[in-house]
């Protein structure tokens, strides 16, 4: 029969082997989420160039609404058409915009909870690291 000591050094070891499985199995979590983050960076980067794009593009209408005001002399019924299509045009767009705006704030919020999730699984590994470490 084993002495008290050994199976203390018996239960130590299991115990060591089971937090390093645990260790493995958090640290895949986490690569996971860097992964996840890495995708989400990536879609509020292509909203973030959408939205720059929306905004070029509503710019670029209203200086065309401009420029055809003072370019053409055209009658008060002509002129009003002109400016309806354009304003409904420029509605849209910042719609879209709104939209994009709204995007980007979710994500940013999705980031931020996954930054705090990556730290408190970065914590959690230290704690669990130095415990094993102890041992």
């Amino acid at each position: 029969q084993p002495s008290l000591p050994a199976l203390e050094l018996q239960n130590l070891r299991e115990e060591k082997a089971h937090l390093q499985g645990k260790l493995k199995t958090v640290q895949a979590e986490y690569s996971h989420v860097l992964e996840e983050k890495a995708g989400l960076q990536s879609a509020f980067a292509a909203c973030q160039a959408e939205l720059d794009i929306a905004k070029q593009r509503n710019e670029s209408l209203c200086m065309k609404q401009t420029e055809l005001q003072r370019s053409f002399n055209l009658t008060e019924s002509e002129n009003n058409t002109t400016q309806a299509r354009h304003q409904r045009q420029a509605g849209v767009n910042q719609g879209r915009l709104s939209d994009l705006e709204k995007q980007v704030t979710s994500l940013q919020k999705q980031n931020e909870k996954l930054r705090k999730q990556s730290q408190e699984n970065m914590t959690s590994l230290i704690s669990r690291q130095q415990r094993i470490d102890e041992l």
